[in-house]
């Protein structure tokens, strides 16, 4: 427990320990921080990597279908803490009535396919980051739009083992009824704590 208690005053000592250590990293300057930057990327992948391996042994075949379970509404799914409000679909047909393109938030079907592929689009941020320190790369014509693609690559691949492992180990009713799912509950949910 990382928590502090001055009267009724809370501290929590695990962001200030962050923040110190990323400092300390930025006085002693960008080589040293360059390279704990990459370890800790390397960290990161292994562990994806790591997860996707071990949840391999644990797949069965019988909690695949249905490929796309059928739509329902959010508000039935048992322990959802889903919002039940109206969902807007952009991408549907627009030459019909305005009624048409809303619906009621779904769990799964088609709308649980974009509302997920709309979280996901968040772990695609930060690639304009090789953007931008591109006039410190050596042939940057080449090596920018080889470094953005093999990073959405990457990203794309593990996104897409981690979703198999995790669909193979438990179904997703029995993942979906769990108050915070996770890979740790897929994990938990296997009997491999």
């Amino acid at each position: 427990n990382t928590n502090l208690t001055f009267g009724s005053f809370h501290i929590d000592i695990a962001p200030i320990i962050i923040v110190a250590f990323f400092t300390t990293l930025l006085v002693f300057g960008t080589k040293i921080g360059a390279r704990v930057d990459g370890a800790m990327t390397v960290l990161k992948i292994a562990i994806v990597f790591f997860v996707v391996i071990v949840g391999f042994f644990y797949v069965k075949a019988s909690n695949f279908p249905p490929f796309i379970p059928p739509s329902q509404p959010a508000s039935t799914v048992e322990g959802s803490s889903a919002v039940t409000g109206v969902l807007r679909l952009p991408i549907q047909n627009t030459s019909t009535t305005a009624h048409s393109t809303a619906s009621t938030a779904a769990a799964a079907g088609v709308p649980g396919i974009l509302s997920g592929a709309a979280l996901v689009f968040f772990a695609f941020i930060g690639f304009d980051v090789v953007a931008t320190a591109s006039e410190e790369t050596k042939n940057p014509h080449k090596n920018v739009p080889l470094g953005i693609g093999v990073g959405m690559l990457l990203i794309i691949v593990m996104y897409m083992l981690v979703a198999v492992v995790t669909t193979g180990m438990v179904s997703y009713a029995d993942l979906a009824k769990q108050d915070s799912p996770s890979l740790a509950t897929a994990f938990e949910l296997v009997g491999a704590d």
